[in-house]
């Protein structure tokens, strides 16, 4: 699993687009795999004509940065894609996918200049960007519109952990394609799709279509959520380590988080709650609402420093996230009625 992280989260090669195919590379070894108009990629498996129709939903996309001018000494004014956090941007490295990929430096002030009111922490589109080009040669390469993203490695670190960019939400990814993998070895009753979706960090464009479209009466989202570090209270945070967050809210289905607590604790599969008293924040929320409604639960994997070029989840996780979505399958109880 962890060759299959990495691979998902080495900065892309030409652009955000690069994902498209490793993604659908590989759950093409599990499932039958298409591509729709607005990126999602979708692989679906079991029994076509059953009527129990699974929808499990990851979300594809990751924050990033998109260029708004070219300024009169070659550096880049830009705006954030997503909730990028700005506050660790200064001196970061950074991908610039113009008419060729090149790399940047987000401008940071040395300390030893910098004045009382540099002390504040800038919004994105108050940072400048150095590609390292005068004002011409950057024309030739770079034009507004252009996307950029985080210049950072993934890491492996001890404990079984995992350091990199774009971990919200391909850790989510990366634990439907093992739960793909895990069912692809199993006779299914239901039909069940993975829907690899695009636009969460924008407006959930992704979800919102592709539920429309394939219509699944049932749907489990898999999504990130904060992680405790020191310096943070603990209350409704998850413990890197004890597995995945079952989330519990008004707004989506009571009915399958019960079922998904009594899978993981049948199955002795680590699980932690998630409470919300509103909305959830992720895709669940517009999956819920698809159409005449999907009964929809949520399952989160622990993350520390969200949306940082540095995001750090713990391996097992995810694994056990692949384990509770597969016995979600094959051990029922997502339909009553």
């Amino acid at each position: 699993m962890k060759d299959l992280i990495f691979k998902l989260t080495q900065p892309d090669e030409k652009g955000p687009d690069d994902i498209l195919s490793v993604v659908s590379q590989e759950l093409s070894k599990y499932a039958k795999v298409t591509i729709d108009k607005n990126k999602n990629v979708i692989g679906t498996m079991g029994n076509l004509n059953s009527k129990q129709h699974i929808m499990f939903d990851a979300h594809l996309d990751k924050i990033g940065i998109i260029v708004t001018n070219i300024c009169e000494n070659g550096f880049l004014k830009v705006a954030n894609v997503g909730g990028v956090d700005c506050r660790v941007l200064p001196g970061s490295t950074v991908k610039i996918y113009g008419k060729k990929v090149i790399f940047g430096i987000v401008c940071s002030t040395p300390p030893h200049l910098a004045k009382n009111k540099d002390d504040k922490f800038l919004k994105v589109d108050e940072l400048l960007i150095d590609p390292g080009l005068s004002k011409d040669e950057a024309k030739k390469l770079i034009e507004p519109g252009i996307y950029i993203s985080f210049g950072a490695e993934p890491n492996l670190l001890l404990n079984n952990r995992i350091a990199a960019p774009g971990l919200d939400n391909r850790a989510g990814v990366c634990a439907l394609l093992h739960c793909s993998k895990i069912l692809s070895k199993e006779e299914l009753n239901c039909k069940v799709s993975f829907v690899l979706s695009s636009g969460e960090e924008i407006n959930a464009l992704g979800a919102k279509t592709g539920t429309f479209a394939i219509e699944p009466n049932r749907a489990i989202v898999v999504d990130t959520s904060f992680g405790t570090q020191p310096e943070l209270a603990n209350e409704n945070k998850g413990v890197l380590g004890d597995g995945p967050m079952i989330g519990i809210s008004p707004s989506i289905s009571n009915e399958i988080s019960n079922t998904l607590i009594d899978l993981a604790k049948s199955e002795k599969i680590p699980y932690q709650f998630e409470v919300m008293g509103g909305k959830t924040g992720t895709n669940a929320d517009s999956v819920a609402i698809s159409k005449s409604g999907v009964k929809t639960g949520l399952v989160s994997i622990p993350l520390r420093y969200m949306h940082t070029p540095c995001e750090v989840v713990d391996i097992d996780d995810i694994k056990n996230t692949a384990k509770l979505l597969a016995s979600a399958v094959l051990k029922g109880g997502l339909y009553n009625d």
